[in-house]
C-alpha cells in the first residue's frame, strides 16, 4: 500500500506539473496576443491622428482640417452689396490686407453707386481701387481706419491640385438668404483654359452672390477666387468656376498700395 500511494503522488505530481506547464504557456500566448493588440491599438491611434491633421500639419484635436480652414477664414470674408439707379445686387469678397484691402470680381461691383461691405458683423463703405474686366477681378478698401483686419493667406498654383479638396467661402443670394458665411465642399476638377482665360473648375457648390467669394484648399489657403457656375444652355450641375490664385496674385500685387 506504501508503494502505491508513492506511485500515485508522483502521478499527481506529474500531472500537475503538466498542468502547471500548459497553464504558464496559455498565459504567455494571451500576453503575446495583448501586447500585439496593443501594437495594433497604438498603430491605429497613430493612423488616427495622421488623418485629422489640420493645415500645414498641425493636430486638428477632436475637429477635421475642413473645419479648422472654415475658423480661420470666416472673418476674413465679406458680403458686399452694391446699389445704383434702379438696381441692387450683392456678391461676396476676400480680406487679403489688414487695412481692409479685399478681392472680389469686377462684376459684382462695375456699376454700383454705393458699395457696402459686411465685415464681422458690422457694414461698412467701400470703395473700389482698382478693377479689371478682362481678368473679372477687382481690388477695393473698408473705408475704416482699422489695421487689423483678418486676412485670408494667399496660396500659390502649386498649391491647385486636381482631385484635391477645395471649400467655397462666400453669401449666396446676399440678403435674400441672409445670415453667416456659407460653406460649401468640393474637389478641384480640372484646370481649365475658357477662351483664353485660365479657371480653376472645381464642383464646390456656388451660387449667385458666392461671386468674389474665397476657394479654399485644406491647407487653409486661399487658391481662388470664385466667378460662377458654367452655363451654356444647358442643364448642368456643380461645373464652377474660379480665377487661380497666381492670377490673383499678380493682380494684387499690381494695384496693392504700399
Amino acid at each position: 500500500m506504501v508503494k502505491s500511494t508513492g506511485r500515485l503522488t508522483g502521478a499527481f505530481l506529474a500531472i500537475l506539473t503538466i498542468g502547471l506547464a500548459l497553464l504558464s504557456a496559455f498565459y504567455f500566448i494571451q500576453d503575446s496576443q495583448l501586447k500585439d493588440a496593443r501594437a495594433q491599438i497604438s498603430a491605429l491611434k497613430t493612423s488616427v491622428s495622421g488623418l485629422q491633421s489640420g493645415p500645414n500639419g498641425q493636430s486638428a484635436g477632436s475637429g477635421s482640417a475642413a473645419i479648422q480652414v472654415v475658423a480661420l477664414l470666416t472673418p476674413s470674408i465679406v458680403r458686399i452689396d452694391g446699389t445704383g439707379p434702379g438696381f441692387t445686387k450683392s456678391g461676396s469678397g476676400t480680406i487679403i490686407d489688414k487695412r481692409g484691402y479685399f478681392l472680389t470680381n469686377e462684376h459684382v461691383v462695375s456699376e454700383d453707386t454705393v458699395i457696402s461691405v459686411t465685415a464681422g458683423g458690422t457694414v461698412y463703405k467701400a470703395s473700389v481701387i482698382a478693377s479689371d474686366a478682362a481678368l473679372d477681378l477687382a481690388l477695393l478698401k473698408i473705408e475704416s481706419s482699422r489695421t487689423d483686419f483678418p486676412t485670408a493667406v494667399l496660396g500659390t498654383a502649386s498649391d491647385i491640385v486636381p482631385g484635391e479638396s477645395v471649400l467655397a467661402l462666400g453669401f449666396p443670394l446676399g440678403d435674400n438668404f441672409a445670415g453667416p458665411v456659407t460653406v460649401t465642399a468640393g474637389i478641384v476638377s480640372a484646370l481649365r483654359d475658357l477662351g483664353g482665360v485660365a479657371y480653376v473648375q472645381n464642383d464646390s457648390a456656388i451660387n449667385p452672390g458666392n461671386s468674389g467669394g474665397c476657394l479654399a484648399a485644406l491647407n487653409g489657403k486661399m487658391i481662388g477666387v470664385t466667378t460662377a457656375g458654367y452655363d451654356n444652355g444647358n442643364d448642368l450641375d456643380l461645373i464652377n468656376l474660379a480665377i487661380p490664385v497666381d492670377v490673383a496674385s499678380a493682380f494684387v500685387e499690381k494695384n496693392l498700395p504700399a
